[in-house]
């Protein structure tokens, strides 16, 4: 074993992240935590013509009149089933939901927690007999919160996913090597399901006497995202009805150019990573031990994508035979391309290749969308379509401010300067000095 490889070794207990295709060309940006908040400033969606859709959706009350139903957002933030840090051989995040699949079909990973989770449950009423005695510690504990910490089952639950610039992280702010502000974009912050119970929140109160929205001035918040009047949010982990939580709140107001913000945008399914039904069981034999994955998918549809060494493993447990070690992946996994994430997540790949049927598709560049005025909505005065020549835009330079309907908040003095490959440029400036003073010092012994 090298050196390199015996120092690296701790990088497993850092989660495994099936989050973002590879190749999107986004960064991902997790919770702050007790460090500090996340501060982060949010793309709006666009239509397939390249308008710019606004926070909510207008519905037609069936007599000509305008609502807003509570919840009621366009999909400038985006909502998928899964677990966060789970597994008892190395921690993961991933999505349930498989390729082409509704939110609530079966898969392997929702059979997997359903069938041993209640067995497990069921077991530890009775006594805790049947399974090996650390099995029952995977659903957690109410009252020892280093073993609830560690559960391998973690509950599943609704995340959401925002597109946009990420300021600053764990209470640090962006800078590069100058010391000047650099936010990170495109980015991809990936919140739990306390910070999407705060966006409801906040953004479905209404002012005194309302109970129904009839137009975006019935709302407390009525926008915080949109090119002319979006701003910062401030996500950060707080006391929540006496647990922890994150609650979302508005910072800065931080405008943005339309056509710049369009070009950075993608649509999600271009964006979030879902794994096949080959993926997600190769991902729960390499997390867990073979033994769980066979008692809970054996009999199921998937029972035939079990790997030899898998299969038939809790029978031969259950008749007396010891547990064998996790599962180690075939060699032909060392195709499957890492997960590209942000050094800000303070996220490792795998020491263990994956395997996999997954073969990203080539990056595409993005299409070219028209440039139109944007799409007027319900509640809204309609804006006349400008014939000035527009600048381009320059993230390095602060846009103008916007002159309608301009928020109180102060303007953010600084802009995206960087991008989302920053950090590899970075690195490759580093190893390249590097190798240059190396060849120096070998150059400089030979003469010697």
């Amino acid at each position: 074993m090298s050196f390199l490889s015996r120092t690296r070794q701790e990088e497993n207990n850092f989660e495994t992240m099936y989050v973002l295709k590879d190749g999107s060309g986004f960064s991902l940006e997790l919770p702050g935590g007790e460090k500090g908040p996340t501060r982060f400033r949010p793309f709006p969606s666009f239509d397939d013509q390249g308008n710019e859709l606004p926070m909510r959706i207008a519905r037609d009350d069936g007599f000509g009149n305008a609502f807003y139903e509570d919840s009621d957002f366009h999909d400038w933030i985006y909502p998928e089933y899964g677990v966060r840090g789970a597994g008892n051989k190395g921690r993961f995040t991933a999505f349930f939901r498989m390729p082409g699949s509704g939110d609530m079909d079966p898969s392997p990973f929702r059979v997997f927690w359903k069938t041993l989770g209640k067995a497990i449950w069921d077991d530890k009423e009775k006594g805790g007999a049947r399974f090996p005695a650390e099995w029952y510690n995977f659903l957690g504990s109410k009252t020892d919160k280093k073993i609830q910490m560690e559960a391998a089952l973690k509950r599943p639950s609704w995340m959401i996913l925002l597109q946009g610039i990420s300021y600053g992280n764990r209470g640090k702010e962006y800078k590069d090597y100058a010391g000047n502000s650099s936010p990170k974009f495109p980015c991809a912050y990936l919140g739990s399901q306390t910070t999407k119970g705060s966006f409801e929140e906040q953004l479905n109160k209404k002012k005194p006497g309302k109970t129904r929205a009839e137009s975006l001035d019935d709302f407390l918040v009525p926008d915080i995202l949109s090119c002319a009047q979006g701003c910062m949010l401030d996500i950060a982990l707080t006391d929540v009805g006496g647990r922890k939580g994150y609650v979302v709140n508005t910072g800065p107001f931080v405008p943005l150019d339309v056509q710049w913000t369009r070009s950075q945008r993608k649509p999600w399914d271009q964006v979030i990573r879902l794994l096949t039904a080959a993926e997600q069981v190769n991902v729960l034999c390499t997390h867990f031990d073979r033994e769980a994955v066979d008692f809970a998918l054996r009999g199921s549809v998937w029972e035939d994508l079990l790997p030899n060494e898998v299969r038939g493993s809790w029978d031969r447990l259950s008749s007396g035979g010891r547990p064998v070690a996790g599962f180690t992946p075939p060699v032909a996994a060392a195709q499957q391309p890492s997960q590209s994430v942000s050094p800000a997540a303070q996220v490792s790949a795998p020491a263990t290749p994956r395997a996999s049927s997954y073969v990203p598709a080539a990056p595409a560049a993005p299409a070219a969308r028209p440039s139109a005025p944007v799409a007027p909505f319900a509640g809204a005065p309609v804006k006349s379509a400008s014939t000035a020549p527009v600048a381009p835009f320059n993230p390095s330079v602060p846009p103008p401010p916007s002159s309608a309907g301009r928020p109180t908040q102060p303007a953010v003095v600084s802009n995206p300067i960087g991008d989302a490959t920053t950090d590899g440029q970075h690195v490759a400036s580093i190893k390249e000095r590097l190798a240059a003073a190396q060849s120096a010092l070998s150059n400089e012994g030979e003469v010697s």
